[in-house]
């Protein structure tokens, strides 16, 4: 339990410091994160938990990134222009925070969360809305009470939650963390790795803001709503992954929860 606790600590911590103390801080928490889960377990415990780095996961994570980059590319700016803002200088610091700070959300929100949960209870869609809830609740708190202190609409946490409810799918078809991190890093990279600035003005868009503008437009709802469709397609075709299928089975048996015992 105690490897848990500084696993969950390590994941909090850079969002109440804030991005202004730059990508070492999201890296260092990546790192602390991955040794608390050791910590907590035993050997498999990473891999069971679909954090892998085999050739063919780097390959599907960085499909899946190219894939949505396009699509981010194509419907962030346009979504921006409406509201008056173009993309400025590009945010070198952003694009180094991404990457850690997605790893972080998908380690400790998608695999560890849903893995545990899996292992508890033989409720696979119940702890998928539970940990999509999560998932958007937390963003919720972390930009409302922390940097950069903004109220998200309800069409941006509309959007969290089925993004969710979809990375939860592709969790559970695949087994690992592959699909969702190229997900997550694709549309985060277009989103924030630019400073838009607004048209005359000069303004920079508010850090927070762009969550509503972007997050709560209709089209990227739509978008949010198609994705989950095709998660849940994926698994009624391919099922679930087998270390899911395995812990279900154990669940139906009764069996005891290894995963944080020691």
């Amino acid at each position: 339990m105690i490897g848990v606790f500084f696993a969950i600590a390590a994941f909090l911590v850079p969002y109440t410091l804030g991005w202004s103390w730059g990508w070492w801080i999201f890296g260092a928490s990546s790192l602390a994160i991955v040794l608390s889960l050791r910590l907590a377990g035993p050997k498999t415990f990473i891999s069971e938990l679909g954090i892998r780095m085999g050739k063919a996961d780097v390959g599907v994570a960085c499909l899946t990134l190219l894939i949505v980059g396009v699509v981010a590319g194509c419907v962030i700016p346009k979504i921006l222009h409406q509201s008056g803002y173009a993309a400025g200088v590009s945010n070198t610091g952003k694009y180094l925070v991404t990457p850690f700070q997605v790893l972080n959300e998908e380690m400790v929100l998608r695999a560890f969360l849903l893995t545990i949960l899996t292992r508890l209870v033989n409720r696979p869609i119940a702890t998928s809305v539970a940990a999509a809830a999560l998932f958007a609740v937390l963003h919720f708190f972390l930009y409302r009470f922390g940097p950069p202190n903004i109220t998200l609409s309800i069409g941006a946490l509309t959007t969290l939650f089925l993004m969710a409810l979809a990375m939860n799918q592709f969790f559970f078809t695949t087994g690992n963390i592959a699909i969702p991190f190229g997900v997550h890093m694709g549309w985060n990279f277009t989103q924030f790795g630019s400073v838009w600035i607004a048209q005359g003005s000069r303004a920079c868009l508010p850090d927070g803001m762009d969550f509503n503008l972007i997050e709560g437009n209709f089209m990227v709802i739509a978008l949010a709503t198609a994705l989950l469709a095709l998660a849940i397609g994926a698994n009624h075709i391919l099922g679930d992954a087998p270390n899911f299928r395995k812990a279900t089975l154990e669940s139906r048996r009764g069996g005891r929860f290894r995963l944080i015992s020691r």
